[in-house]
């Protein structure tokens, strides 16, 4: 009870006294009024006490839950934020491999279409001397045939 309820309580109580004084009522039966009265008060004042003494127990667990929640919500923070910052070195690490791999990638395509184009040249021209040969070796062959026919004759 706060102390303006309590204050409030007294000036009535003393009102009530100046009034039966006043009145001439025994003190006798105030006495006994006001302890009836005060009997009562306390007792309302201890079922409040044990009431409010409940809902207070009652937010301290629930404080405790929830400063314990965030603890572990402020671990699990720093706990993905250590983890996104490892995943994000990892993924430029990545990247590196990545761009390097690519122009070793293009690197090798650049070299293979150079030595496709060496070997196409190189078979062309082993066609070409081969179909000079070929020509060379028909020439000859009828040479010697013409040379062997006139022999016979």
């Amino acid at each position: 009870m706060s102390n303006a309820s309590r204050k409030k309580e007294r000036r009535t109580e003393n009102s009530k006294l100046m009034t039966e004084a006043e009145l001439g009522v025994s003190t006798d039966e105030n006495e006994a009024s006001d302890s009836n009265e005060n009997s009562e008060a306390f007792k309302q004042n201890t079922t409040l006490d044990k009431d409010v003494g409940g809902h207070i127990s009652g937010l301290k667990l629930e404080l405790e839950a929830l400063c314990s929640q965030k603890t572990d919500l402020e671990s699990q923070c720093v706990k993905k934020t250590t983890e996104a910052k490892q995943l994000e070195k990892e993924n430029k690490s990545l990247q590196g491999q990545i761009s390097k791999l690519e122009l070793i990638s293009k690197e090798s395509k650049n070299e293979m279409s150079d030595l496709q184009k060496k070997k196409k040249k190189k078979l062309k021209d082993n066609e070409k001397n081969l179909t000079s040969k070929i020509e060379d070796l028909k020439a000859q062959v009828s040479y010697l045939q013409s040379e062997l026919d006139s022999s016979r004759a």
